[in-house]
């Protein structure tokens, strides 16, 4: 089982980093509680200060089921995933989450084994996100639709694909 002194970070985040293990992994064990502080179990989102004794037990993590339910995506045509254009080794999709869960969207395509390139948090940022430029995951939210807290009206805001996205589309593309 390893051990470790910790860095200061969020626990799950440190976790992985230290071992070098994916994030979802490392949250997986801490929600099947095999991550203990102090000899304690705390939540993933625990803020560790550093210095903090921590003992990870990975073995047959495999058999540990992933984090709460799965969240449903929904998509305009029900399909899982929208590819809008595929290249070699990459291709550009297109997704509409039902909720705003941080990093779902980058959760789910790693865990099927595609991470978003540039993602070095989830496994995406390899060779060809450093071939590309990108120093940041290739994501980008160009539409937001919400219903106003106050009013009630929906509101929806459009933005165009940053400069840095599009240029690394651009090198993909030839």
């Amino acid at each position: 089982m390893p051990e470790f002194e910790a860095e200061p970070g969020r626990l799950d985040g440190v976790v992985a980093a230290t071992l070098g293990v994916r994030r979802s992994d490392a949250q997986r064990a801490i929600a099947a509680g095999r991550v203990l502080v102090e000899g304690r179990t705390r939540p993933k989102s625990f803020r560790l200060a550093g210095g903090e004794h921590v003992v990870v037990d990975l073995l047959g993590l495999e058999e540990v089921p992933p984090e709460g339910p799965p969240v449903p995506v929904r998509y305009e045509d029900d399909h899982l995933l929208e590819v809008r254009e595929r290249f070699d080794g990459a291709a550009l999709l297109e997704a509409a989450p039902r909720t705003g869960r941080t990093h779902q969207i980058r959760v789910h395509l790693s865990s099927i084994g595609h991470p978003i390139l540039g993602d070095r948090e989830y496994g995406g940022g390899g060779d060809d996100a450093k071939r590309l430029g990108l120093t940041r995951p290739f994501l980008h939210a160009w539409r937001l639709s919400f219903v106003h807290p106050m009013s009630g009206e929906p509101i929806e805001v459009e933005e165009p694909m940053p400069e840095d996205l599009r240029a690394a589309l651009s090198l993909l593309r030839d």
